[in-house]
């Protein structure tokens, strides 16, 4: 059964863009999508580095002499003796170099964040049945407050901690859109270009992403479509207009 766009579809916002202009140069629409539920592995809060993790595994299975911990981890002597040291700094090990506790529990706590999930959303273009280099992390924030006719949508949104109403041009898709379920590596890809670009964001702005951050972390090995049936939806994007731009088509 193909997906059904009308003027019940839902309208989501995807939330934070680079602004290079002035709000005022702002032209809204809303363009057709298939949102399909995809699971996202993260990697969980490490309490302790590579160096610190290694010779506390070794100090719980009995190695707890610094010359045979650097000997077994070919690792330098002084390096070891360092790491025990701030080990021991931390409450870790206790006098014998044994851990404590609260290491183990640590210890312990690591390996099951391992295997860390949450849901999210990939997204098949309505037009062209591509899909975006772009990943949702929970749940689509869906706007409530619409209303459409034939070519345009009139929505609120809060805005500066202040609710404000634009209208936006319908972009409905193809009737005779050709697409596919996106595979594991479909999907693995668009995570990973989806991160490339919050990344180069960020080295060019100092600003927020807002939902965008919520992926550090994301480890896109184990991503996959975990539902084969899309939800048909619209989302709220924006074009910029420069000021002074003559093409006004």
């Amino acid at each position: 059964m193909r997906p059904v766009f009308d003027g019940t579809t839902p309208v989501v916002d995807l939330g934070a863009s680079p602004w290079p202009f002035g709000i005022a140069s702002r032209q809204f629409f809303v363009w057709p999508a298939l949102a399909y539920r995809v699971v996202l592995p993260f990697r969980g809060c490490r309490p302790f580095n590579v160096f610190q993790r290694a010779v506390l595994d070794m100090a719980r299975a009995g190695v707890r002499d610094g010359r045979d911990i650097a000997g077994r981890l070919a690792i330098d002597h002084d390096l070891i003796r360092f790491v025990l040291e701030q080990l021991r700094s931390m409450s870790m090990l206790d006098d014998v170099s044994a851990p404590t506790s609260d290491a183990i529990r640590l210890l312990d706590s690591e390996d099951e964040s391992s295997g860390l999930e949450d849901g999210g959303y990939v997204f098949v273009d309505g037009i062209d049945g591509v899909l975006w280099p772009r990943v949702r992390r929970g749940s689509l924030d869906r706007n409530n407050e619409v209303e459409f006719d034939s070519a345009n949508v009139r929505f609120a949104r809060w805005e500066g901690g202040k609710e404000a109403r634009h209208s936006a041009r319908v972009v409905w898709p193809r009737v005779d859109m050709d697409f596919r379920v996106p595979s594991a590596l479909d999907v693995r890809f668009a995570a990973q270009q989806h991160v490339r670009q919050i990344r180069a964001i960020r080295r060019e702005s100092s600003r927020s992403l807002g939902a965008d951050d919520e992926l550090d972390g994301l480890e896109s090995q184990g991503l996959r479509v975990v539902d084969i049936d899309p939800e048909p939806v619209f989302v709220l994007s924006f074009v910029f207009v420069p000021e002074g731009n003559r093409q006004r088509s």
